[in-house]
């Protein structure tokens, strides 16, 4: 038997004389149909205009469904009445829109760059949101979403309709603390092993659901009692997620249509990769959500901010209100007009702590896990941990792993798995060749080789002390553990997010015909599951399958297996020292080293377009005679 329900749906004029005066004839209607009787409108041309199913309820007749009745702030205010609103003051205008002062920008950050008091505040106004009475208004944005699904995804609405959404969420959070913030979560940064990313500790958003039940146990959402329906997550290790090569050519694209769909099918990548209430419709019941789509509307903000693109949008949907906020598209184009903004990752973060943690103090706290956690779980303590101090990723309240080992591949004194520092010396000074700083070995000898040029840097631009010409490490700090604004917060990391910063950056000046000539070191995309469109109705589905090709590489850098891409070149301290050029093409494919075939190229895009082949770890000089070393 069919579901039956209150299907409300809208024409809309495609004229273009009609688009020109602002007039869409907009039409809405409501019918009782059954379920596949009103799927079969959504989206459909009819001569001049268009049909669009904007709610589905089944069960309900039209007029118990109310999809008819004003929306947005007329349901509760007449037009032209005050109100405060995420301690905002706005004004209730004719149609349902608001009209909001700023008077004070609200600064998105990532997640690792908030303060642990910026976070535990967002945390516990979630708390206070779900409520845990007869009404709660979490559980009404989950059934906003699910009510509004079919208009709020696949198709032109997606990005400014969301923009809308978490903002609303947003203010409501505000209206119990004035001082919270939405996180956003970089994923870029964990492609390679996103579920040992760090927002799945205890102190973040808790982990995997029970292998039984699909439950979380280890969220910090629940103050004194438990959420009923439980947050349910089920990862999905076999969902390959995109990488930041896959985000920059979606940010790369100057029609605003291919960017919005790229976006649009990351995001589901993820939601279908976390599983459980993500992977369905009411996917805005897990907190996670808002931090996904947060990066996501992160991600238009900062492709708006390229060219002219602030205001690109289909002139066809520009005005026509998105419901059930009662607002156009035009009114959402701008981010900082709605009083939000971005900082980029690695940049939210406080600037300077009083002194700057080495990396063999004892204790070092480096953003990873913090004790003040706000749940007890099972055998674990209210702060998340065990009687052997590990939550249940397995990392103690530092980051370190029972290796000792943080994410970052770093122990407590500061050295890698290999035995190496940040500067590339081992613990009794030498580098992986054997040779200290003053190019001299254990037993005397001085270094001969050409690893370094005559003013003494090596390929990636580092003298012997593992210092640029700038004199700063591969990470961007003197020795004295300051960054080029003065800033030493950042100095123990977490790296990731400075990676993620100085890569985007690198990607962000290419053009998209290099951009897809880059490859990901880890497994292709799959294309997303048609169930996943089948519960939004998408009608525009968008393929990233083929977009970056995979070429897998069974030895790779941390970095490069955490982001899931080649990252040393656009990670080298050369990349940002010199001015750096926009490449059409990728000058290792059009170039060939006969003299050392099994040599490996590197891209350059520091002042010109080059190639540069490396064989050994030295420069080399692919024409010249077998064995002869190129002086870098």
């Amino acid at each position: 038997m069919t579901m039956k329900g209150a299907c409300c749906f809208r024409t809309y004029s495609t004229i273009v004389s009609d688009i020109a005066q602002g007039s869409h004839r907009l039409q809405v209607e409501c019918q009782s149909l059954h379920f596949s009787e009103c799927q079969a409108l959504h989206r459909q041309p009819h001569g001049d205009s268009e049909s669009e199913v904007i709610s589905f309820t089944p069960g309900m007749t039209c007029e118990e469904a109310g999809c008819l009745t004003d929306t947005g702030c007329t349901k509760d205010y007449k037009v032209g009445d005050a109100l405060r609103l995420g301690c905002q003051s706005c004004t209730c205008l004719n149609g349902g829109g608001l009209q909001c002062s700023c008077e004070q920008m609200t600064v998105r950050k990532e997640i690792r760059d908030m303060t642990r008091e910026e976070l535990v505040r967002f945390q516990n106004a979630v708390i206070q949101l779900r409520g845990f009475g007869d009404v709660s208004i979490w559980e009404e944005y989950r059934d906003l979403y699910m009510k509004h699904g079919m208009h709020s995804n696949g198709g032109q609405f997606y990005l400014p309709w969301h923009r809308l959404f978490l903002r609303r969420l947003e203010q409501k959070l505000r209206e119990i603390d004035c001082n919270v913030v939405l996180p956003y979560v970089d994923f870029s940064t964990d492609v390679g092993d996103f579920s040992n990313a760090v927002i799945w500790q205890t102190d973040y958003f808790g982990g995997d659901g029970n292998s039984q039940s699909g439950c979380v146990t280890d969220h910090p959402f629940g103050g004194s009692k438990p959420w009923r329906p439980c947050i349910m997550r089920n990862f999905n290790v076999s969902v390959k997620l995109p990488t930041a090569v896959e985000i920059a050519l979606a940010i790369a694209s100057e029609d605003y249509t291919e960017m919005s769909l790229c976006l649009e099918t990351y995001a589901a990548y993820v939601h279908n990769y976390i599983g459980g209430d993500m992977a369905t419709s009411s996917s805005p019941y897990d907190p996670v959500f808002y931090a996904i789509h947060a990066y996501i509307d992160m991600l238009y903000w900062s492709w708006q901010k390229r060219h002219d693109n602030k205001f690109k949008y289909p002139v066809v949907f520009g005005n026509i209100p998105m419901i059930p906020f009662n607002i156009p598209p035009s009114d959402a184009l701008d981010s900082e007009a709605l009083c939000v903004t971005y900082a980029l990752p690695s940049k939210g973060g406080m600037c300077n702590v009083t002194v700057p943690t080495l990396p063999g103090s004892p204790g070092v706290q480096r953003g990873d896990q913090s004790p003040e956690v706000v749940d007890t779980i099972n055998r674990y303590n209210q702060f998340g941990y065990n009687i052997e101090d590990n939550d249940l990723l397995r990392f103690n309240r530092y980051g370190f792993r029972p290796d000792g080992f943080n994410r970052d591949g770093y122990d407590r004194e500061g050295y890698d798995s290999y035995g190496y520092n940040r500067y590339g010396k081992d613990r009794e000074g030498y580098d992986q060749y054997g040779y200290n700083i003053d190019g001299v070995d254990r037993n005397g000898n001085q270094d001969t080789s050409d690893r370094y040029s005559d003013d003494g840097y090596d390929m990636n631009c580092l003298d012997r002390q593992g210092l640029s010409r700038l004199g700063r490490d591969k990470f961007g700090f003197d020795i004295n553990g300051y960054d080029l604004n003065s800033c030493n917060a950042m100095f123990n990391g977490p790296f990731s997010l400075i990676h993620s910063f100085v890569i985007m950056e690198a990607l962000g000046n290419q053009a998209k015909g290099f951009l897809m000539t880059l490859h990901r070191t880890c497994e292709p995309l799959d294309p997303v599951p048609n169930l996943w469109y089948d519960q939004f109705w998408v009608t525009q589905i968008k393929d990233v399958t083929t977009m970056v090709p995979a070429k897998f590489s069974p030895t790779q850098s941390l970095p490069s297996s955490r982001f899931c891409i080649e990252a040393e070149p656009l990670l080298s301290p050369c990349a940002c020292e010199s001015t750096s050029t926009t490449c059409t093409e990728n000058p290792c494919l059009t170039g060939l080293c006969p003299a050392y075939p099994e040599a490996v190229c590197h891209f350059g895009y520091c002042g010109d377009c080059k190639a540069t082949w490396y064989f050994n770890n030295m420069e080399v000089d692919c024409h010249s005679e077998r064995g002869k070393f190129q002086k870098i």
